[in-house]
């Protein structure tokens, strides 16, 4: 009966969770709802997020920054490249930028008609007291192990260091 399908999708609503990988939530969903979504992400630099995490996870004791980037704290990030993938292979109709968020956004909206323009909240801006850019941050090690550990995703999305 209809009660039954909507205390089940319920049930699998209750399930989800932020940063699920692709492969969960069309496990979730099943194929049919998964198909006929539109689905986007938002994908960041892993540089800059890097960086990012690095001010917002470490507090005032942070490690080094390559003590960071070897740590179990820039896990969270390694998964990034599987929110929005499917066996190494994109599953989303629209990869936005994070460079380009309001822009990247309004076309979403405006792709589901959708009010616009934005107003987009700063979030955790205050974490990172280091405003220089991430280029100026790192040492040419760091930088060539995010590029080794973030390769899918920078060839991808052809993000330079």
């Amino acid at each position: 009966s209809s009660d039954v399908c909507s205390s089940d999708l319920k049930q699998k609503q209750k399930s989800a969770y932020n940063h699920m990988p692709a492969s969960q939530v069309l496990h979730l969903v099943g194929p049919e709802v998964w198909n006929s979504y539109y689905k986007f992400t938002v994908a960041r630099n892993p540089w800059d997020a890097a960086i990012s995490m690095y001010y917002w996870r470490s507090g005032e004791s942070r490690p080094s920054l390559s003590e960071f980037i070897a740590s179990p704290d820039l896990d969270p990030l390694k998964k990034n490249f599987s929110i929005y993938t499917l066996d190494g292979k994109v599953a989303v109709d629209k990869i936005c930028r994070f460079e380009n968020l309001k822009e990247e956004l309004t076309a979403v909206y405006e792709h589901l008609g959708l009010p616009v323009p934005l107003e987009l909240p700063r979030a955790k801006g205050q974490s990172r007291p280091d405003k220089r850019p991430y280029r100026e941050v790192y040492e040419q090690s760091d930088a060539d192990a995010i590029a080794k550990i973030f390769a899918d995703e920078i060839q991808l999305l052809s993000y330079t260091f």
